[in-house]
């Protein structure tokens, strides 16, 4: 398995992004969180990432529901995960990768335990990691297994953006 570093940023710094690099942005967040029509297109292939706080819709054409304080909830994984993978095994958005939830490393359980007791397979995770190294990262993700794989680790932070290892095999996977 390869691994691809990505950056992550909301559209304040989506203009301090380094050039020709895996990009994620968010389709939702209050202002200057979500990403424009122009920063999308800016930076095609772009892990799209729904943060859902009160005040926004969920979409479950994203690729990544984040659930931590201010975004969505442990309440709105089932519901999300359900549409997202009908969505992505629909090819409702041409580009979209299997649904995965980012949490940080506290809320693994708890999130592990919402997608076991509503059975949903096909879901993996994606986890805020301050602690690891970029080599516990990689190990990590190449390493994982189960019913809910880590397709992502979430490691460092660079200022206006932060720093992402993803599974390349799940960044190339895409409904078409």
């Amino acid at each position: 398995m390869s691994i691809t570093i990505a950056y992550d940023a909301t559209h304040a710094n989506v203009g301090q992004l380094p050039r020709g690099v895996q990009a994620a942005g968010y389709v939702t967040g209050t202002d200057g969180v979500a990403w424009t029509a122009a920063d999308w297109a800016a930076h095609p292939g772009a892990v799209r990432i729904d943060q859902s706080p009160a005040l926004t819709a969920i979409d479950e054409t994203a690729d990544v529901l984040d659930v931590e304080n201010g975004a969505a909830t442990l309440a709105d994984i089932d519901a999300w995960a359900r549409d997202a993978l009908a969505s992505y095994h629909s090819g409702k958005r041409p580009g979209q990768r299997s649904p995965v939830i980012y949490c940080d490393g506290e809320t693994v359980t708890p999130v592990a335990n919402v997608l076991t007791e509503g059975r949903l397979v096909g879901v993996g995770l994606f986890i805020a990691r301050w602690n690891l190294t970029l080599t516990q990262s990689v190990t990590d993700v190449i390493g994982a297994s189960g019913p809910f794989p880590i397709h992502g680790i979430q490691f460092a932070s660079d200022g206006p953006y932060d720093i992402d290892v993803f599974s390349s095999a799940w960044l190339a996977t895409v409904s078409k």
